[in-house]
């Protein structure tokens, strides 16, 4: 070893004299190294004094870690002595959680009845809740019922109101078609059999059943003199009825158009004189 550390030596010492004589060769040269490491070690300063200044920096903060860890061993021997205080007290520890068992025990005991208590009332609302919409359809039954009557006696109300503004009418001047009164209406439709007609008329015209009208054809298809006779058999509406075509009167082929225009003139009750005519009344009956 002794051997081996020699030989290190002088080889080191050889390369001592390498070195030397190479700045003896480069002595020309040492003024622009020196000015090289006179700059050098300027900054080599500058950085040891920024190092200083941040051990400096890290000290203070060591310190200040050394203050708190020296707090922080306070208060492991603070809670150390709380621990012992705790496991001190904690020895009655199973004898309050047996109790506290015993008592959650009870109070589920207790709470049982309630539970079936709480199932009954829940199956009683829902049978609640099941009636409720039961009768919420029935009234809503009810309700679509209450509606249709009440549609039902607003038209009622209405035709009341109209038939009872007609009658009132005709209390005050009663409508009435006398002997010779004349009107002008068209013919709505006449039957295929040519024993009818509709007309546009009825009772707040004056009409009545069993009344009979001469009639004349203001504007026939053929030209006519002869005039027709019309017998009211029913009225339908307070402006509409039906009158029979009385036979043997009006030429009978020219046939009456449905919204032909004729002129009605009340006369007396042809029918009703020839009756009498034809059976006049016995003595003694």
């Amino acid at each position: 070893m002794w051997y081996l550390q020699g030989g290190t030596v002088t080889d080191y010492q050889n390369q001592l004299a390498a070195k030397n004589a190479a700045l003896e060769a480069n002595r020309t040269k040492i003024e622009f190294v020196q000015s090289e490491a006179k700059k050098e070690k300027d900054v080599f300063l500058k950085d040891c004094e920024s190092l200083e200044n941040q051990d400096r920096v890290v000290t203070e903060e060591l310190k200040k870690l050394k203050d708190e860890l020296a707090a922080l061993d306070q208060t492991i021997e603070d809670e150390k002595g709380n621990l012992e205080a705790i496991k001190a007290n904690s020895t009655d520890l199973p004898d309050k959680l047996t109790a506290l068992q015993e008592t959650l025990k009870q109070a589920q005991n207790d709470i049982e009845p309630l539970r079936e208590d709480n199932a009954t009332i829940e199956d009683e609302r829902a049978n609640l809740d099941k009636q409720l919409a039961d009768l919420q359809t029935v009234n809503g039954d009810l309700q679509a019922k209450l509606n249709a009557l009440r549609a039902d006696r607003a038209a009622i109300q209405e035709n009341y109101d109209k038939r009872s503004r007609i009658l009132f009418n005709q209390i005050e001047k009663p409508p009435w078609l006398y002997y010779g009164d004349k009107t002008q209406i068209k013919v709505m439709n006449v039957r295929p059999s040519m024993t009818g007609v509709f007309l546009d008329m009825g009772m707040q015209d004056g009409v009545k059943p069993g009344m009979e009208f001469l009639v004349r054809r203001l504007n026939p298809p053929t030209p006519t003199m002869r005039s027709w006779r019309f017998k009211v058999t029913q009225i339908f509406q307070d402006d509409y009825c039906f009158a029979v075509i009385m036979p043997d009167f009006g030429d009978q082929d020219i046939r009456l158009q449905a919204d032909e225009e004729v002129q009605l003139e009340r006369s007396g009750n042809l029918a009703k004189r020839k009756l009498d005519q034809e059976n006049p009344p016995q003595d003694g009956l």
